[in-house]
């Protein structure tokens, strides 16, 4: 059951994240990585959240660290948000909703020293 729930969450945030393919975006090297970590961070908050697995300050402190990573993406906001949106789909598109936990599982210590 926590399964389907966790699913339907992560529908729910492609439809409302669902970019405009901007194929002019190209970030490389370690703004790339940031980038990533911002995406992946913002993603799996929500989706635990909507699964009920965390409370919303826990799902809103991921948040907020997602926005601090894009601290270290070039571009004004708008650009930033565009590219992130842009990161969450291609993610959302390449893996399982598991394998994007355990990726996050996996690489949320490395990114929060690097980036924060």
């Amino acid at each position: 059951m926590k399964h389907i729930t966790l699913a339907a969450a992560c529908a729910l945030t492609l439809t409302m994240i669902a970019p405009q393919a901007d194929a002019q975006l190209a970030i490389k090297g370690k703004s790339a990585q940031a980038l990533h970590c911002a995406a992946i961070q913002f993603s799996v908050s929500e989706v635990l959240f909507s699964g009920g697995l965390i409370d919303p300050s826990d799902r809103d402190a991921g948040q907020l660290k997602a926005v601090r990573y894009l601290n270290h993406v070039p571009g004004d906001d708008r650009t930033k948000m565009k590219a992130m949106k842009k990161r969450l789909v291609q993610l959302l598109d390449s893996r399982s909703l598991l394998d994007l936990v355990s990726e996050w599982d996996k690489s949320r210590k490395w990114c929060a020293r690097t980036f924060s």
